[in-house]
């Protein structure tokens, strides 16, 4: 298989056959990848290039390179690429809408990559001493139990948003307001320094 591809996307050309294939596609909005001299003006308005790859970051540095203006499209635009990138968890894209449980999982999905993401973050205050460490431990103790509670929706243990889950994230939801203040007021840590690369790996 290539590393790379490119197609054309009007109704899911691009991300249908992604999906099946368990590999990364993007549909780029009308205007980013310029079409000169492919198609029609017509075929131009519904269908727009994109890449297709293994991996996102394959995925980004293919866009990088297709996208911007050109003087023979006049749809394509200077539109400059965000970094950095952001991800969107849409669990009703619209149209048909989508069952409940497909948005159950796609929200849980989402919420269990949020919480890894957190503990991440926290471990490395905690390690750096950008923040004080005891609420960097509080940062740590309430992602764990949020991604606990991601799991047991997960696993269907409890259902979305019962008072079970909503206990279980409570935690790092104060933890956040009083960390926001905490920033706010005193801001990091001067004395505070980065941490090795081998202290960020797990004994």
């Amino acid at each position: 298989m290539a590393p790379l591809g490119l197609g054309g996307d009007g109704l899911g050309s691009l991300r249908w056959p992604a999906q099946c294939c368990g590999i990364t596609a993007l549909k780029p909005t009308l205007g980013r990848i310029p079409a000169a001299g492919e198609m029609t003006i017509g075929e131009q308005l519904l269908v727009v290039d994109g890449p297709l790859a293994r991996r996102v970051a394959d995925l980004r540095a293919a866009f990088a390179v297709l996208a911007g203006p050109d003087w023979r499209d006049p749809r394509t635009v200077p539109a400059p690429l965000p970094d950095p990138v952001r991800v969107a968890a849409v669990a009703g894209p619209g149209g048909h809408g989508t069952a409940p449980p497909v948005q159950a999982a796609v929200r849980t999905a989402a919420t269990l990559a949020f919480y890894t993401g957190a503990t991440l973050y926290y471990l490395v205050f905690y390690r750096s001493r950008l923040i004080p460490r005891w609420l960097s431990a509080w940062g740590l103790a309430g992602t764990l139990l949020g991604l606990a509670a991601g799991l047991l929706v997960l696993f269907q243990s409890i259902a979305v948003l019962p008072s079970t889950q909503v206990v279980l994230n409570l935690p790092i939801a104060t933890q956040e307001m009083v960390l926001a203040v905490w920033l706010i007021v005193k801001g990091f840590s001067p004395t505070a320094k980065a941490p090795a690369p081998a202290e960020l790996q797990p004994a």
